[in-house]
């Protein structure tokens, strides 16, 4: 997931200390953005002040775990961005006595793994949840200008978590019946960006209880 082609590396800047790197730019303009964890070698450590300063592009980015500081002001105004995905664990956020490593993404949902560390119901003023990374290969859905619909369910059940973005498209929908019949569903975090749900949408998920 972490590995990038030297292309997509290319958009990002670094220096280099004490043989670990800091990411100190993206010239990308991608929606989605991985950073890598290792570059030309060497770890990817720090997040620097302002390295995605004001990419109004950018609506999904997913963290390596071997990112372990992080710079106030690290994703300033990214206005757009909707979801965080860490793979390790949780930034320290500055605010109030500092600026945020967030400051400005009203829009974000930070997704976390279980067993990291760090985390609550928010980080700063923004939401957390603990998800799992292989829900995205069990939803089926559509992408319709500029936004995804889940059409589809094909995992377990459970407690599931639909994340906020799926290739850097904010979800904005569930479909009629998308989840019909899923008996073994215990229950459903929807996002934020969710604003319409179609007719049976959860119909029939006998188990479902919140």
């Amino acid at each position: 997931l972490l590995a990038l082609s030297n292309k997509a590396q290319a958009q990002f800047t670094f220096t280099t200390n004490n043989s670990t790197l800091t990411l100190t730019g993206y010239t990308g303009s991608d929606r989605a953005v991985t950073i890598p964890a290792i570059t030309n070698g060497l770890s990817v450590v720090n997040i620097g002040s302002y390295a995605f300063n004001h990419n109004a592009a950018l609506i999904s980015l997913t963290i390596p775990a071997s990112v372990t500081n992080y710079a106030g002001n690290a994703f300033y105004y990214c206005t757009n961005l909707t979801a965080v995905f860490f793979q390790g664990n949780a930034p320290r956020d500055y605010s109030p006595s500092g600026p945020s490593v967030f400051w400005g993404d009203n829009k974000a949902t930070l997704y976390y793994l279980q067993g990291t560390t760090g985390w609550g119901a928010r980080l700063g003023l923004l939401p957390t949840v603990q998800w799992d990374p292989q829900v995205l290969n069990q939803l089926i859905y559509t992408t319709n200008d500029n936004a995804i619909a889940i059409t589809g369910y094909t995992g377990p059940g459970g407690a599931v978590v639909i994340p906020s973005a799926i290739n850097g498209f904010p979800v904005t929908g569930v479909g009629s019946r998308a989840f019909l019949g899923s008996a073994t569903l215990t229950s459903i975090t929807l996002p934020n960006t969710t604003t319409n749900l179609g007719d049976l949408a959860f119909a029939d998920c006998t188990a479902l209880t919140s």
